[in-house]
């Protein structure tokens, strides 16, 4: 990461492929939970990157990672794990 505020997103697509974002904080952490389910209300990701709007329809999206974890999430976020496999 580029500063210590940025942000990284890397979508991981059903072919295999991934695109990595990064990006400054969008939102103070408090309201992270609220503006990741707002996304999730959407049939498409719209990110603004480099001069051009990027459209990413959920549908070819396997997962997603956004880091750092955020500090405030939801209450129904499973904290503390770690990935195995």
């Amino acid at each position: 990461m580029t500063a210590e505020r940025d942000r990284t997103l890397i979508v991981h697509f059903t072919d295999g492929t991934k695109l990595v974002f990064t990006f400054p904080r969008q939102a103070d952490r408090h309201s992270v939970s609220a503006k990741l389910e707002e996304l999730l209300k959407h049939d498409q990701l719209t990110i603004e990157a480099d001069g051009t709007v990027i459209l990413i329809p959920l549908t070819s999206v396997k997962y997603a990672q956004v880091l750092p974890a955020p500090g405030a999430l939801s209450g129904s976020v499973i904290r503390g794990a770690r990935i195995e496999s």
